[in-house]
């Protein structure tokens, strides 16, 4: 397919749909058979698919001795959080909805309940912050210690009005706060 279209959809997957034509149909159009088939007509239509979910049942095949004292379990993978419905593609939704599109939880519930998937909101949360503990830890220390090595954490572009150095009143002025790492004292210097 050639043209705007066709470079918008290229890199889409493609399910095919066939119209065929019976061959009742062609009796009737040529009574005499004498005709020839010609290439398909094709035109496409972009379909959308939202959020779609799957319950995982896991069956583990466990074996006991007869006297009653080993037990044996089939392995299994390893769970996202122990005990929990969560799995690592729910809790990157969460995540992505959160933090990615800045979409509330609370709306991320409404939209889950029109799925006829019903997660209280405080759920979602814990998930969030657990999920952040367990396995992002290491990296929000790792990006605290890089920050740490810089000499500027913060800056704020807010305008005061600065009565100094000769400066008009209603003149826009910055003030840059200089923080001190052996004091912590922050000092204050207008532009």
């Amino acid at each position: 397919m050639i043209g705007k279209r066709g470079e918008e959809l290229k890199d889409l997957p493609v399910s095919t749909v066939s119209h065929p034509v019976c061959e009742a149909q062609l009796q009737r159009a040529f009574p005499d058979g004498k005709y020839k088939q010609l290439p398909d007509e094709v035109y496409k239509r972009l379909a959308f698919h939202p959020a779609s979910f799957e319950v995982i049942e896991h069956h583990v095949e466990v074996f006991v001795s007869t006297d009653g004292r080993t037990f044996v379990r089939g392995e299994r993978p390893a769970d996202l959080l122990r005990n929990s419905i969560v799995t690592p593609s729910l809790a990157a939704g969460i995540y992505n909805a959160k933090y990615v599109n800045a979409q509330p939880i609370q709306r991320l519930v409404k939209e889950f309940e029109r799925c006829n998937v019903f997660l209280p909101e405080p759920t979602m949360c814990r998930w969030a912050n657990v999920c952040s503990d367990c396995y992002l830890k290491r990296i929000y220390d790792r990006l605290r210690e890089k920050l740490n090595d810089y000499h500027v954490l913060h800056a704020d572009e807010t305008p005061v009005e600065v009565r100094k150095n000769g400066r008009p009143a209603r003149s826009r002025s910055y003030i840059v706060g200089v923080p001190d790492r052996i004091t912590g004292s922050t000092s204050f210097c207008p532009l």
